[in-house]
């Protein structure tokens, strides 16, 4: 793998620079739905127990992926999925506990099983972010900066869609966020917890 290639986007994609989302719940259809078609077929990679199919539209077809033979899915792995097959592919809270060879291996896949200019929606914390508890998660085995989380879907062969920060701004984090903003400011450190990256497969 060429690592000058991967990562020689972060002076280019300073976190600083990244468009800020207000996440206003916790459904990820709030922040998936400007992405996603109607109709479309979207596979959800390391579902768990799919908790976001109840916010879907009716006309999205819901397809899950979950290695955990415990966990009711549709797919266990890529290899019985044909060639594209998927408008769209998620991956909530998910690279993080992979490593890079996983999540490699997965590009591979996910390039493979998407039509051409379909979706790959990654979210992960955002490392430049003051940690909360879930950054110590001990299934979490690497951490993915934004910028090296797009050169490596890049290497890929993937394109960029949008890269952007996640602010959670539920509640009574709403009066909470503009002083914790300003406290960041000072320390030098990002105010938003999470990260997401859109890219699409190449159309041709």
């Amino acid at each position: 793998m060429d690592w000058s290639e991967i990562t020689k986007y972060r002076e280019s994609m300073d976190i600083k620079h990244i468009p800020l989302i207000k996440h206003n719940s916790l459904s990820v259809w709030e922040l998936f739905r400007p992405f996603v078609k109607e109709k479309s077929k979207i596979l959800d990679v390391g579902a768990g127990k799919s908790p976001y199919r109840s916010e879907l539209p009716k006309n999205i077809n819901y397809k899950t992926l979950d290695v955990d033979k415990k966990i009711k899915a549709d797919y266990r792995s890529f290899s019985n999925i044909p060639k594209d097959s998927f408008d769209g592919v998620w991956m909530v809270s998910v690279v993080e506990h992979l490593t890079i060879k996983q999540f490699s291996d997965y590009l591979k896949q996910i390039i493979r099983v998407l039509k051409p200019g379909g979706k790959l929606i990654i979210t992960t914390h955002n490392i430049h972010a003051i940690p909360d508890l879930t950054h110590y998660d001990y299934s979490h085995v690497q951490h993915y900066p934004l910028a090296d989380l797009y050169g490596l879907t890049k290497v890929h062969g993937f394109v960029m869609v949008g890269a952007y920060r996640v602010l959670d701004n539920r509640g009574w984090r709403k009066l909470r966020n503009p002083i914790k903003r300003c406290l960041c400011f000072f320390l030098g450190v990002d105010y938003a917890w999470s990260v997401m990256l859109v890219v699409r497969k190449p159309v041709g």
